[in-house]
């Protein structure tokens, strides 16, 4: 079932929103290859905090675990503190252009940003919502993620 909701979040956003019911697994794997993408991997699960939608931060902040999806130019270019152009599908499949950093603070996390506020107004994100973050490589080798409400 598809509703429509208001959403006035504390990011700024204020628009009709429709609530979807969760992506399956199938249906992304399936969209990533309907694009050309390579076999997906995930990236993380994560319950959104406020920091993550806030409009004044811009990013999404993501744990480093495993940076084996990483080229070594990417490594080289994020180890120089400079940012990686990704492409990120939202949960509707909008494309969006980000930027990928690499922030060291109490622990080493990697940030998408630059139109991340984008992604959280157009797709009404707020916090305690839980999102799947899967990465893969488009046609042209890009790094491209999609991103799936789970919850």
């Amino acid at each position: 079932m598809v509703t429509k909701n208001t959403i006035n979040n504390n990011n700024g956003c204020t628009q009709s929103t429709k609530a979807y019911p969760n992506s399956s697994d199938q249906k992304t794997k399936d969209f990533i290859k309907s694009v050309g993408g390579s076999e997906a991997e995930l990236v993380i699960e994560k319950r959104l905090t406020v920091s993550d939608v806030s409009g004044n931060l811009g990013r999404l902040l993501i744990p480093v675990k495993n940076p084996g999806f990483l080229t070594g130019e990417e490594k080289a270019i994020l180890g120089e503190k400079q940012n990686v152009s990704v492409l990120v599908f939202d949960p509707e499949r909008r494309k969006v252009a980000l930027n990928l950093g690499k922030w060291k603070m109490s622990k080493e996390y990697y940030v998408l940003k630059t139109n991340w506020n984008q992604v959280v107004c157009t797709n009404g994100l707020k916090e305690e919502m839980v999102i799947r973050v899967l990465l893969f490589r488009d046609v042209q080798q890009k790094l491209c993620f999609a991103i799936d409400r789970v919850a």
